[in-house]
């Protein structure tokens, strides 16, 4: 009997060996899964912050052309207004339509309900090239710019 029992006791080890395997097993392919799982969004994520960053560009560059002061205003989150001599400023220095628009810099944060977009373009209007700094902030209570600058190679950063 002592030996039957000793080739069970061995018997439950081996079980228990082969169920930690698995366990391990489990977790590693459910680790390396995760992995590949968000390293594949994250390309999604870029290109969602690509495309929503070049649509803010195209509309604040279009409100500004059709010289639409009270819609661009209009686009910052109550917190970050910008006053009117800034749009003004702003207005005033940018001169043509647009003919081009290259991406320089961007940086786009997603989280559970917010999303965070800052990006930097260069952009060649008719007249002159700009260089466009846009911060832009959403969740489920805001959604608008939170900073805005625009410059030439005359110009200082306004506003």
């Amino acid at each position: 009997m002592n030996d039957r029992s000793s080739d069970l006791l061995l018997s439950s080890e081996e079980l228990a060996k082969k169920r930690r395997r698995r366990i391990i097993l489990i977790v590693i392919v459910t680790i390396l899964g995760l992995m590949l799982l968000g390293a594949s969004l994250i390309p999604n994520i870029a290109r969602d912050g690509d495309a929503i960053s070049e649509d803010l560009l195209y509309k604040i560059i279009s409100l500004i052309e059709n010289g639409d002061e009270k819609a661009f205003k209009e686009m910052f989150i109550p917190e970050f207004t910008i006053d009117d001599e800034k749009v003004q400023q702003i207005f005033a220095l940018y001169k043509g339509t647009i003919v081009s628009s290259e991406k320089i810099g961007n940086s786009y944060s997603k989280s559970v309900g917010t999303s965070n977009i800052s990006c930097t373009f260069l952009v060649i209007t008719t007249e002159s090239s700009y260089k466009i700094l846009i911060n832009h902030f959403e969740n489920s209570e805001k959604s608008g710019l939170f900073y805005f600058s625009i410059t030439t190679e005359d110009t200082v950063t306004l506003p």
